[in-house]
């Protein structure tokens, strides 16, 4: 209980209360930003706010929070960068979490769904259309990015520089990946580090390991844990038996995930 006091302190002393109100009162009809939905930590510069935000669940203070030192890997002075342009819609569904020193340069529909983390110093870069569904991890330093900005001529053709990106539910993308136009992720996937995915994937089914630039399957059944209490026992074994490599789940524990 200490613990989560000293953290809920932590978040209030880093809380900007100035960019926190003009975000909610400029962007949400008057009763929706009373609840102050959106909550700002840290520096954060605005771009262009000329867009819409549609939240499509129930309304609660703090449900998308900007800012957070959650990851580690950067500091909580690092300034970061919020855009939402003219023809741009943000939609929330439930709790987001983004951590610090990142980027949102938003034209296109932007859709962040149930308890989505996107890590610090990631890129988001939206001109068509990109979807995170419920659960989805994006580890740190990770660029998604629709478009290529720049028309491309090949044989005398030029392609559409814009596409989408779909991210299923419980995805988990690892840190310094790239995540590009043309992009579909199956629920449950996970993708290495420093890979580059561009494409659909959704005939390799659920619970494939992606990696590589360009990524490919490397495993199948594999899955992230996210009980946290099963994930503690498991550290818990390993740090008594420093010479075991692997840890074998018992029939109630494979229930739980």
């Amino acid at each position: 209980m200490n613990e989560r006091i000293k953290g809920y302190f932590k978040l209030l002393v880093r809380l900007n209360c100035l960019k926190t109100l003009y975000f909610n009162f400029k962007m949400l009809p008057f009763k929706d930003a009373c609840k102050f939905p959106f909550l700002f930590f840290g520096k954060v510069e605005f771009g262009t706010l000329t867009g819409s935000i549609v939240i499509s669940s129930s309304i609660k203070t703090g449900m998308f929070r900007w800012g957070v030192m959650i990851d580690g890997f950067t500091s909580g002075k690092v300034s970061s960068h919020f855009s939402l342009g003219r023809k741009a819609r943000l939609e929330i569904n439930g709790r987001v979490d983004v951590g610090c020193g990142v980027v949102f340069r938003v034209l296109g529909d932007l859709t962040l769904l149930n308890n989505s983390f996107i890590g610090s110093r990631a890129v988001v870069a939206c001109s068509h259309k990109i979807f995170l569904g419920e659960f989805v991890r994006v580890a740190f330093g990770n660029v998604l990015m629709d478009t290529n900005y720049h028309y491309i001529i090949h044989g005398g053709c030029v392609h559409r520089k814009e596409g989408s990106i779909i991210i299923g539910n419980r995805c988990w993308i690892g840190n310094n990946s790239t995540i590009s136009k043309g992009c579909v992720l199956p629920s449950n996937t996970i993708v290495a580090a420093r890979s580059f995915v561009a494409k659909d994937y959704r005939e390799c089914g659920e619970y494939c390991l992606l990696v590589g630039s360009p990524a490919k399957m490397k495993q199948t059944d594999v899955r992230r844990l996210y009980d946290l209490k099963l994930e503690q026992a498991i550290q818990n074994y390993f740090d008594l038996h420093e010479n075991e490599e692997t840890y074998c789940l018992s029939n109630d524990e494979i229930g739980i995930i």
